[in-house]
């Protein structure tokens, strides 16, 4: 299972860092085209979950105490209490400058919260076209910076039913990029990549900063769109 903390703006535990694909975060002079990268795994690693119908998910939030309510022996299981508490974290740690956050429980709550962010009622949303290539060395191929001032990014996180963790931050940028297979120079996939441009307010203690061997402000972290994970952008370029 991918390390919680990945994505978790300044709510990384520096004791997930070891368990984090050293390529899951990247600098951006890397998207330019012939350039030699490795791949992270896309593939969905989480337990297949569905959302809870609207009705139900409006009934409860994501706190340990409701939790312990509804799905009391998830809690006490020693396999999944640890990725639990790990997602309460997530979910209950107040939001950074310039960002909205939410944890949804339905697929309605996820679309709304994306129209509400980015500000429209028409969204769309994008994702890593397949998982090929995953844990490979691949080739650069073309790379399209995606025009859009606004992007949702949603994660999957760890619940007994389907969560993720959605959120916006300002100063993102989001990458297609086409993988190439490196005797062929075919292309095997098209992976959506983003950018943070602007790190200044995330935790010392984040996982990109000690992958790139940087700090705060001081780098661009970029990061692939896995198999779970969703973009949401208004349904017209900005």
């Amino acid at each position: 299972m991918r390390a919680f903390g990945a994505y978790g703006y300044g709510r990384i535990s520096p004791s997930l860092v070891q368990h984090v694909d050293p390529s899951s975060f990247f600098e951006i002079s890397l998207l330019k085209q012939g350039s030699m990268m490795h791949l992270s795994n896309l593939e969905n690693q989480l337990p297949q979950h569905s959302f809870l119908p609207s009705q139900i998910a409006s009934k409860f939030s994501v706190v340990e105490n409701d939790l312990q309510k509804l799905f009391p022996q998830s809690l006490k299981n020693p396999r999944t209490k640890d990725a639990i508490q790990s997602t309460l974290i997530y979910c209950n740690t107040p939001p950074l400058k310039e960002e909205i956050q939410s944890c949804v429980k339905s697929l309605e709550d996820m679309v709304e919260f994306a129209k509400a962010a980015i500000g429209t009622n028409h969204v769309v949303p994008l994702t890593t076209k397949n998982t090929e290539g995953s844990g490979k060395e691949f080739i650069v191929g073309h790379v399209e910076k995606l025009k859009f001032k606004k992007i949702v990014s949603c994660h999957e996180f760890f619940l007994p039913f389907a969560t993720y963790f959605c959120h916006l931050l300002s100063k993102t940028e989001a990458y297609a990029v086409d993988v190439l297979e490196p005797k062929t120079k075919l292309p095997i996939n098209t992976v959506m990549v983003i950018c943070h441009m602007d790190t200044s307010n995330w935790s010392p203690n984040h996982v990109a900063f000690k992958l790139l061997k940087s700090s705060p402000g001081k780098v661009v972290a970029c990061h692939w769109v896995f198999q779970n994970d969703l973009l949401f952008v208004s349904a017209e370029e900005d």
